[in-house]
C-alpha cells in the first residue's frame, strides 16, 4: 500500500499539473482586435488612454484585454475585481512594469511609482520615510502653512492678476514646497517652482504620458543605439529629460539640508526625516531625495486636478455651492475662515470633498501594476502584463452612484461609506493595494482646507458676457491627470467677506 505521505504527494503534483492546464486553457479577456505584430499598439498611441480604456470597458465589459506589440495589457473596469486581484492578490500585482525609457534612459529609476520589486527594499525604506514625513501623525506639524497658504489662495482666486489655474498652481507649489522641503514660495518666479513644475510637466505629459508605450519598452535593444543615429530622437529627448528631473530631485533637497546645517530650518518633511544633524548615509540620503521629489509630483498635479473639478463643480451646480455657504455660516460663523478644528462639525462640506474627487476622478487611471501568471473568473491573465485599474469607471458605476455624471455630495450623507469599500472613492481614487499612494493623507487634508475656504470667503458663477452666462467649455491638457486650459468663471468675495480682515 502507498505510504499517505506518497499519495498526498502525488496528489499535490496532480493538482498543480491541472492548475497550470487550467491556466493554459483559460482564455484571454475579451479586448479589441489586434493587428498581427503590432498588436493594438496604435490605438494606444492616443494621448488620453483613459478615454480609449472607457469605450472599450463599453463594448467589452470589466476585464478588458489589449496587446502593445507583445506587451499584454489588462484593464480593470469594476471594483471588486480590481479588490480581488490588487489588494487580496497583492503578492501577484505588487511589482511594476521596467519600462526602459522612464527608469533606465531618463533616471526615474528610483521614483517610487516606478520601483520594482526587484528592489522591494528600497520599496519599503521609501515607504517608510513617507509615512514618518506625510503619515496622518505628521499632517498637524504642517496645519499652519497649509492655513497661511489658503488665505493667499483666496486673494489670488479673486485677483484680475493671475488665472485660476495661474493660482491653484501657485498655493499647491507654495504648500507642497513648505511642507517637504521649508521652502517659502513668495512670487510664481520662484526658482523652485519652475524647476519641480517643469519636473511635473515632464513626466506626466512627455514621458509617462497617459502611460504611454515607447518603443525602446518594447525593443530594449534600441537603448544601444547612438543618440546621433536616424530615429533615436528618444534618446536625445531622454538625455534633456534626465537633466529635468535630477535637478528637482537634488535642487530643493540640497537647499533644504543646507538651512537645517544654517540652523534656519522650518519645520519639514526633511527635517523631520533628517533631525537637526543631518548626517545621513549616503543610502538614506538617496532614498529621502527621491522620495520626496516622488511626494512633489504624486501630490502636486492630483491636487491641482481636483480642485479644478470642484470650482467646475460650483459653477455647474450653485445650488451645492449655497447648501455648504449655509452649513459654515451656521457652524463656524461669518466672521473667521473654517480651521481643520471645524472639520467634524462640517458634515455637507466633508460629502463635497467626497463627491469632487469621485465626480471629478483627478486620476482617471492608474499606473500600471505588473503581473505574474494568473486566472481570474476563468480568465487568464498572462505573467508580465500591465494591469490597470480604471478609475474613471469605477467612480461611474451606476450600481453605486446613481446619476453618475450628476454632483450630488447628498450620496455620501447620511451612509456608512467609510466601512463600504466600493462605494467609499478613498478606497481606490488615490490607488489601492501595496502600492497605494503615501501621500493621501496630505493631499485629503490640504483639499478638506481648500474647499472649505474657498466656499466660506468666495461666490463662484459663470462668467457672463454681454449680460449672457457663458457655458464652461473645457480642454483637457494633461495626459494623465484630468486638468484643463480655459477654466474660467466670475470668482468674487462674498458680500460679507472682507479677506483683508479674515
Amino acid at each position: 500500500m502507498l505510504d499517505k505521505a506518497l499519495i498526498g504527494f502525488l496528489a499535490g503534483i496532480a493538482f498543480v499539473l491541472v492548475f497550470l492546464r487550467r491556466k493554459e486553457l483559460a482564455p484571454l479577456p475579451p479586448g479589441p482586435k489586434p493587428l498581427p505584430l503590432l498588436g493594438n499598439i496604435l490605438q494606444l498611441k492616443e494621448k488620453y488612454m483613459w478615454k480609449l480604456a472607457v469605450d472599450w470597458y463599453k463594448e467589452y465589459g470589466k476585464l478588458v484585454y489589449a496587446n502593445a506589440a507583445g506587451i499584454p495589457m489588462i484593464f480593470i473596469n469594476d471594483f471588486q475585481a480590481n479588490e480581488d486581484l490588487i489588494n487580496m492578490r497583492g503578492d501577484k500585482y505588487a511589482d511594476k512594469p521596467k519600462m526602459v525609457m522612464l527608469n533606465e534612459l531618463c533616471g526615474g529609476k528610483y521614483i517610487l511609482a516606478f520601483i520594482g520589486t526587484d528592489d522591494a527594499e528600497r520599496v519599503l525604506r521609501q515607504r517608510r520615510i513617507m509615512k514618518k514625513a506625510l503619515g496622518p501623525g505628521a499632517i498637524p506639524s504642517y496645519e499652519l502653512s497649509m492655513e497661511t497658504s489658503t488665505r493667499q489662495l483666496l486673494l489670488d482666486l479673486t485677483s484680475k492678476k493671475t488665472t485660476i489655474e495661474g493660482a491653484l498652481l501657485m498655493y499647491t507649489s507654495s504648500v507642497t514646497l513648505s511642507i517637504l522641503y521649508g521652502h517659502q514660495v513668495v512670487s510664481s518666479d520662484d526658482e523652485l517652482v519652475k524647476i519641480t513644475g517643469e519636473a511635473a510637466e515632464v513626466l506626466s505629459n512627455k514621458i509617462a504620458a497617459g502611460t504611454k508605450v515607447w518603443a525602446v519598452d518594447i525593443l530594449p535593444f534600441l537603448r544601444h543605439i547612438p543618440a546621433w543615429f536616424p530615429g533615436a530622437a528618444f534618446k536625445r529627448l531622454a538625455a534633456e529629460w534626465k537633466a529635468v528631473l535630477e535637478r528637482s530631485v537634488n535642487v530643493p533637497y540640497e537647499r533644504s539640508v543646507e538651512e537645517i546645517r544654517q540652523g534656519r530650518a522650518v519645520a519639514s518633511a526633511v527635517l523631520i526625516s533628517l533631525g537637526e544633524d543631518p548626517k545621513p548615509s549616503p543610502e538614506y540620503d538617496l532614498d529621502l531625495r527621491w522620495s520626496l521629489n516622488a511626494m512633489y509630483l504624486g501630490s502636486i498635479d492630483s491636487s491641482i486636478a481636483g480642485l479644478e473639478n470642484f470650482i467646475l463643480a460650483m459653477v455647474k451646480y450653485p445650488e451645492v455651492l449655497k447648501k455648504a455657504q449655509e452649513e459654515i455660516d451656521s457652524a463656524v460663523g461669518r466672521s473667521r475662515l473654517p480651521t481643520f478644528s471645524d472639520r467634524s462639525s462640517l458634515p455637507y462640506v466633508e460629502a463635497m470633498l467626497t463627491e469632487t474627487l469621485r465626480w471629478g476622478c483627478p486620476v482617471p487611471l492608474n499606473f500600471p501594476h505588473l503581473s505574474v501568471e494568473d486566472v481570474y473568473e476563468g480568465y487568464r491573465i498572462p505573467k508580465g502584463s500591465y494591469v490597470l485599474g480604471n478609475l474613471w469607471v469605477m467612480s461611474r458605476d451606476e450600481r453605486l452612484y446613481p446619476d453618475p455624471e450628476v454632483f450630488r455630495p447628498e450620496r455620501f450623507l447620511g451612509h456608512p461609506y467609510t466601512e463600504d469599500k466600493a462605494f467609499n472613492p478613498w478606497n481606490y481614487i488615490f490607488g489601492t493595494g501595496k502600492r497605494k499612494c503615501p501621500g493621501v493623507h496630505l493631499i485629503q487634508s490640504s483639499l478638506w482646507l481648500v474647499i472649505a475656504r474657498v466656499v466660506a470667503a468666495l461666490d463662484i458663477k459663470p462668467k457672463v458676457v454681454n449680460g449672457v452666462p457663458i457655458e464652461v467649455n473645457l480642454k483637457e491638457k494633461n495626459a494623465f491627470f484630468r486638468m484643463y486650459d480655459g477654466l474660467e468663471c466670475e470668482i468674487t468675495t462674498r458680500a460679507h467677506v472682507n479677506l483683508d480682515q479674515l
